[in-house]
């Protein structure tokens, strides 16, 4: 499932991945080998994430429907796609098993740290180096960010569990945030 961020729609990850599915037949290839349905979830920004959580279950309820039962669910998402996700797999859809949840120039961890998940509790803080598990449905975590990106924040520090994964986009603070999905190194690197 691919998640876009706030400024974004689900049409920009059908161009951005066509541009390099068509461009590199190896890269194709490796994907077909490992999904057999991708799905773009269009969450509408200004909407509580509770019915966005309802709107991304619905999607896949009817990807269960519409063809074999799915053995296994990656997330992949950007920016505020991140938390959105983050706030629907721990507090409106705990039940829901995620094989991997990629998160890529997000804000999870500045959500957690300011406490804006439903899910969050006083209990766990970075400032007291009490770290929040990972939680419990979500197989592995890794997480995506540029140095230079003022909207892509490090995890290790904040939650217990996920890999941080420190990518260049070879660009500056002013186009770094949109620019991970423009080289074709990140997608073979993913």
């Amino acid at each position: 499932v691919l998640v876009h961020g706030v400024k974004a729609d689900a049409e920009t990850w059908n161009c951005t991945a066509n541009d390099f599915l068509h461009e590199d037949g190896a890269l194709r290839d490796e994907l077909e080998a490992h999904y057999d349905r991708i799905l773009t979830f269009q969450y509408r920004s200004g909407k509580p994430i509770e019915q966005n959580a309802e709107k991304f279950l619905d999607a896949l309820a009817r990807l269960k429907a519409d063809k074999a039962p799915l053995s296994k669910i990656d997330i992949l998402a950007h920016s505020m796609g991140g938390p959105i996700c983050y706030d629907i797999l721990t507090h409106f859809r705990p039940q829901l098993n995620v094989d991997m949840f990629v998160t890529v120039g997000s804000q999870v961890a500045f959500f957690e740290e300011a406490k804006l998940y439903g899910a969050s509790t006083d209990q766990f803080s970075a400032a007291n180096q009490n770290r929040v598990p990972q939680p419990v449905n979500i197989k592995k975590w890794i997480n995506v960010f540029d140095p230079v990106d003022p909207l892509g924040f490090a995890v290790e520090k904040v939650f217990q569990g996920p890999q941080d994964f420190e990518w260049s986009t070879g660009t500056h603070v002013g186009s770094a945030h949109g620019y991970y999905f423009v080289r074709p190194e990140f997608y073979h690197r993913l």
